[in-house]
Parts: structure tokens; C-alpha cells; sequence
């Protein structure tokens, strides 16, 4: 009986297959068609047919090739079962007619072919609103909702859907991700431990404790400094703890927060991307193995990266410019006339209106301990390390969880889950295979999570700031929870300009604005040595316009890396000097994109920075930027003296010294 049941079923298919059933006559009764509203560029387009039956629901009976015309002219469509694809170029704005003979369909639409470099319009438009306006969130509002129109169409009938798709999608669609609501809940707790440890006097207690070794204004700057070159895991997280934390002991000796600011936001950003051990290290070593896993190249990943160093001449250079600015007491532009107004009269954010300073000085007001009596560096200073130690735990704890599920893949027999045991067999997962210790831990954290250490950490440090506030008696339960929401009302605008951002951002991936950008790059190369030095600068406007410097990095190492490599290879270059190219290339790329962090008013790591220090967002963009720009400007020199053949380590003592003559001679004495 099986037998036969196995021949009825192979001669229905054989009969199926070799079409002799009458599927081909099936008439197509009703015709669902769609096709994408617009194109960007040159692009082919693909329309999608669905036959449908009398009651309105697919038509798998429709089998076979029919004929359809398109704009008049027969086309031969292959369906199956039901469903079928044609796909054509589309160079301008085209309306198409399409008819069904056998059934007398008709239907009509219209596909739009957008010119690409339209795609850079919505962020130039934010970043420029935003300079002239001295208003982040509606230049991000206007330039989300310019970029929606774009893809709509500018027509005044696609206004008030443009604004809807604005909210119900582009809005929505950044709150529906784990990772921005964790950096979000993540951007409230915080808010929430720092008004805590203000009211609990743990603020004041850490401002006294620092005044042993910040009892100037130079001194103050210099902690400030070393903090953050302190936090160097995660710059994110840098800049709110160093913000909120040193902005007291700074106000205290007359430095402005434009300087607070830029210390925190160029060292943050600065020491992230050059250190060994970062929540940067995974995405910019996967970025790079994926880039050059078919070039042939032997050199191992985390090798290429160590390598790279010593052509990141961005960072490095900034780390000495804010060094040799506090040092020197000096500073010029903007920052200058900043400092002075700060020194003189005790100005803070004096763009800001009446209202705004009234809100400021109420928020001082609230921040201010409830009472007069013993003030506890602890108080601050357990609830700030609690948010480093356990943020850093956390990192090993899910990298080692994710590290175990590799090595389960790899074929590693672990009969269960231990640290210690992943740990052991961690060089299997290194490229390398090596046993190193930074190594390991590099691996550990390019493995993690980042958000659930985030929400973690966050999570110990406002519990053990409202621990130590109820335990020591400093205020009621209810004065305690109150001063908590008025934390997270702090922080508040800086969370509506972020949801603002991952708007953008999406909005900018829907107009292919990356891909416009990485044409105009990979159309422009001229010569290899040149490559390092172009790309830096390339790299700085890409995380400029877009404020993503993980974005950046995903665009530029697997388009730039192979063009690099296979341009020295047909140029002749020799081995070793193809290597070094690619060495600068790969340095330029994460350096040019933390330069264009430091630019950029839509980046995240820029919002935060001037929300944490308290400093008005476009005066932190004004008297940052000529900073930004000298030190990238002597990088860009140094990249071009790549063509001499001076060894990495002149290049960094010339750039070194070049930045001491211009902070020394160009700068002027603020005190």
C-alpha cells in the first residue's frame, strides 16, 4: 500500500513538473501588484505580481509564463504559483500602465527615480539649523521631517502624511530597540544617582575631597583630565560620570563649561578608540577581519589594529593638545573668550535666556544638599564606582557567556558553563591563539553585551546612592524618590535629542545617504600614499554628516580596505610598503571618525557631553571646533609626511611639538 501510495505521489509530481496539467489556462482573475514608491540613483527597481482569485486571495493555480504589457509593449512573466517578479532599470521618474489581456486588468503607477545626492540634504540641514538656530531638537525635527518628504515627495499633499510617517515610524522606530531604550534607561538612573548624591551632600563631600589636588583652576582641569583618561572602556559612559561628577569642582574655580565640556567630550572620545580594551575594540576588529578576509592578507587582525596605532595620530595628538592647554594655562577663539567671561564674571551659559538660567538656578537649588552637616566624599564616590566596577564586570561576565557558545561552535568540549573555564580556552577564539592576558579581555569584551553591563551598572549605582542616602538618615523615603524623577527630568532633553538622532539616522538610511558618500570616496583615489591622508579627512566629514562613528567604521572598513590593498598591489607597491599603507588607512578611518565626532552637533557622544557638563549644546560645537580642526589639521600633515619615509615615532614627536608651539604661541593666558 505504501508502494503505491509512493508511485501515485511521484507521477503527480513528474506530471506537475513537465506541465501537463491546465494550470497555464487558469485565467488571472484579479492582479495585486506592488512596486517600491521611489529609487535613489540609477537603480533597477523590482515589481512583484500576485494573482488573485475571485474571493480575493492568492491564485497558486496561476502557473506558467503570461503575457502582460508594460507601457503599451508585451512582456513575458514567468509565474509561480501565483506570485511573479520583473525587475527593470530605472534612470528618471517613470509612470507605468500595466494590462492583463486574458482579463482586461488595468492598473496604472508611479515610480520616483531620486537624484542620490539629495540624501546628503536632511543632516547638512540639521547641522546647519542647529548652528544657526541654537535649537538641537526642532533642526532635528525639521530635518527628519525634510528627509520623509524627500522620499514622499515634495508635493503640499504629502505634508501632513509626511509629519505622521515622522511619529507613528521614524519616532516610534527609534524607541522600538532594546539598545536605545537600554541607553536611554541607562542616561535616566544616571541623572537620578547624581541628583541623589547632590541632596545627599556626597557632591560637595568629593568637591572638598578633590580640592587636595584640584585647588586651582589648572589643577581642576588636570583631574578632570585624568579621570577621564581613567574611564577608557566605553567613552559614553566617560562622559556622563566625569561630566556630572567634576562639574562642581570646576564651577568652584571659575572654569567655564565650555571647557569642562571639551575636556571631557576629546578625551572620552579620544582614549576610546586607541585603547586596548574598549567596548569599541569588537565592532573595529570585526570590521577589519571582514574587510580583509579575502584580500589573501596574512597578517592577523588584532596585529593589523596594534599596528595601526602608530599612524592614529588624531587622538594621540588631542590628548596632548588638552594637556598642554590646561598646563600652559593657554587657550584661543572661541574657548578664549569663554574662559576670560567665566574668569571675570562668573558667567555660566550666558546664551541662555532669562528662563533658562531661573531653571538652571532652581536646579541648583534642588541639587544642593538638604542638610548643613558632615558631607561624605562616599557618598559620590561609591555610587561612581559602583557604575565603573560593575559596567567592567559586566562586560566579562556576557562576553564570557557569549565566548562559551563560540567555543561550543568551534567544537571546544566544555561539559558546563564557568568563567574559568572559558577563560582557559579563550585562544581558540583569538585569531592569534595567543594566551595574552589583554588579549583575552579583548576578546571578552568583543564578545559582550554592552547594554545589559550598561543597565546593570546604572541600576548599582542609583541603588547604592538611595542605600547610603536612607541608611545615613539624610532624607525621607519620599524626599528620596522625589529627588530621584527630578534626576531623570535633568536628563531629560538630553533623551528627546538622542530619539531625535536615531530618527535621523534612520531616515538617512532610507535615503542611502552612506552609500552616496562611499561612491563619491571610492571615485576620488588618486594614489596609494595619498590614500591615508584623503581617507582621514573623508572619514572625519562622513561621521560628521551621519554623527555615527560606529556607523562610519561600518561604511569605510569594508569599502576602503580592499580598494586600498588591491590599488597597492596593481601599482606595484612592495610588500612591506603595501602593509604600512594599509596600517595608516586602517588608523585613518577610526581617527578621521572621532574627528568628525568631535564636530558633529547630531552626534550622541556630543549631546551627552554638553548635557552632562551643563554646557549649551551649539556654544560646546563653537569652541570645540577650532580645537577639532588644529589637531586634524596637523594629523592631515602628517599623513602627508607618510611620503617621506620618516619613521611613525618622528612623525609623533614633530606633531607633539608643532602642537606645543601653536597652544604656547597662538594661545592666551586665561588667568
Amino acid at each position: 500500500m505504501r508502494l503505491k501510495s509512493f508511485i501515485f505521489f511521484a507521477l503527480a509530481g513528474l506530471y506537475n513538473t513537465f506541465g501537463y496539467t491546465n494550470t497555464e489556462k487558469s485565467p488571472i482573475n484579479n492582479l495585486k501588484i506592488e512596486a517600491p514608491e521611489y529609487v535613489i540613483g540609477d537603480q533597477f527597481a523590482e515589481i512583484k505580481f500576485e494573482a488573485l482569485n475571485p474571493k480575493g486571495y492568492p491564485d497558486s493555480a496561476v502557473h506558467g509564463k503570461r503575457t502582460i504589457k508594460i507601457n503599451g509593449e508585451n512582456s513575458v512573466i514567468d509565474f509561480t504559483y501565483g506570485q511573479a517578479f520583473s525587475t527593470f532599470q530605472v534612470s528618471k521618474t517613470q509612470s507605468l500602465s500595466i494590462e492583463v489581456p486574458e482579463s482586461q486588468i488595468k492598473a496604472s503607477l508611479k515610480i520616483r527615480c531620486l537624484p542620490p545626492w539629495l540624501s546628503i540634504i536632511p543632516p547638512l540641514i540639521a547641522i546647519v539649523l542647529a548652528l544657526i538656530t541654537k535649537e538641537v531638537i526642532i533642526s532635528l525635527f525639521a530635518s527628519i521631517f525634510l528627509g520623509v518628504l524627500t522620499l514622499k515627495g515634495f508635493e503640499l499633499s504629502n505634508i501632513i502624511p509626511a509629519l505622521v510617517t515622522v511619529i507613528d515610524t521614524y519616532i516610534l522606530n527609534s524607541l522600538n530597540n532594546t539598545q536605545h531604550l537600554s541607553v536611554i534607561i541607562f542616561s535616566f538612573l544616571i541623572g537620578g544617582m547624581v541628583s541623589l548624591i547632590s541632596q545627599n551632600g556626597g557632591m560637595k563631600g568629593i568637591v572638598n575631597r578633590l580640592s587636595g589636588f584640584a585647588h586651582s583652576s589648572r589643577s581642576s582641569q588636570l583631574t578632570a583630565f585624568f579621570m577621564s583618561l581613567g574611564i577608557f572602556y566605553d567613552n559614553y559612559a566617560n562622559t556622563l560620570i566625569v561630566g556630572n561628577t567634576m562639574r562642581p569642582v570646576t564651577d568652584k574655580y571659575k572654569v567655564s563649561r565650555e571647557k569642562l565640556a571639551f575636556i571631557v567630550h576629546g578625551t572620552a572620545a579620544s582614549v576610546t578608540s586607541i585603547a586596548f580594551v574598549t567596548t569599541w575594540i569588537g565592532a573595529e576588529l570585526g570590521y577589519i577581519n571582514d574587510a580583509i578576509a579575502n584580500l589573501g592578507i596574512e597578517e592577523r587582525t588584532y596585529s593589523l589594529f596594534l599596528k595601526s596605532l602608530q599612524f592614529a595620530f588624531y587622538p594621540v595628538l588631542m590628548l596632548f593638545f588638552i594637556f598642554f592647554l590646561i598646563f600652559l594655562k593657554k587657550d584661543y577663539g572661541p574657548m578664549n573668550r569663554a574662559e576670560v567671561e567665566r574668569r571675570n564674571a562668573g558667567v555660566i551659559n550666558e546664551n541662555q535666556d532669562t528662563k533658562e538660567k531661573e531653571e538652571i538656578e532652581e536646579d541648583i537649588k534642588l541639587l544642593k544638599p538638604q542638610e548643613e552637616g558632615k558631607q561624605r566624599w562616599l557618598n559620590a564616590f561609591i555610587p561612581v564606582m559602583a557604575v565603573i566596577v560593575i559596567a567592567f564586570a559586566g562586560l566579562l561576565i556576557t562576553g564570557a557567556k557569549n565566548s562559551y557558545v563560540q567555543l561550543l561552535h568551534s567544537g571546544i568540549k566544555i561539559h558546563y558553563y564557568s568563567f574559568s573555564e572559558v577563560w582557559d580556552n579563550l585562544n581558540v577564539l583569538h585569531k592569534d591563539k595567543s594566551d595574552n592576558v589583554f588579549h583575552k579581555i579583548g576578546v571578552l569584551i568583543g564578545n559582550s553585551d554592552f547594554y545589559i553591563p550598561l543597565l546593570w551598572s546604572a541600576f548599582a549605582g542609583v541603588s547604592c546612592a538611595v542605600l547610603l542616602t536612607i541608611v545615613q538618615k539624610r532624607n525621607k523615603i519620599r524626599v528620596v524618590m522625589e529627588s530621584m524623577v527630578h534626576g531623570f527630568r535633568m536628563v531629560l532633553s538630553a533623551v528627546i535629542i538622542l530619539v531625535f538622532a536615531w530618527a535621523l539616522a534612520e531616515v538617512i538610511e532610507d535615503l542611502h545617504t552612506s552609500d552616496y558618500i562611499s561612491t563619491l570616496i571610492s571615485s576620488k583615489f588618486i594614489y596609494p600614499q595619498f590614500l591615508p591622508a584623503i581617507i582621514f579627512i573623508l572619514a572625519g566629514l562622513f561621521s560628521f554628516a551621519t554623527g555615527s562613528v560606529w556607523g562610519t567604521m561600518a561604511i569605510l572598513y569594508p569599502l576602503l580596505l580592499p580598494v586600498t590593498w588591491i590599488l597597492c598591489v596593481s601599482t606595484g607597491f612592495e610588500l612591506k610598503s603595501s602593509q604600512e599603507i594599509l596600517y595608516a588607512v586602517t588608523a585613518a578611518i577610526i581617527t578621521g571618525s572621532t574627528f568628525g565626532n568631535h564636530c558633529s552637533p547630531i552626534s550622541d557622544t556630543t549631546i551627552v557631553s554638553s548635557i552632562s557638563s551643563d554646557c549649551d549644546h551649539v556654544t560646546h560645537i563653537k569652541t570645540q571646533l577650532p580645537y577639532a580642526l588644529t589637531v586634524a589639521g596637523i594629523s592631515f600633515l602628517l599623513f602627508l609626511f607618510m611620503l617621506t619615509g620618516l619613521h611613525w615615532a618622528i612623525n609623533y614627536l614633530l606633531g607633539i611639538a608643532l602642537i606645543f608651539v601653536i597652544v604656547k604661541y597662538l594661545g592666551k593666558t586665561t588667568e
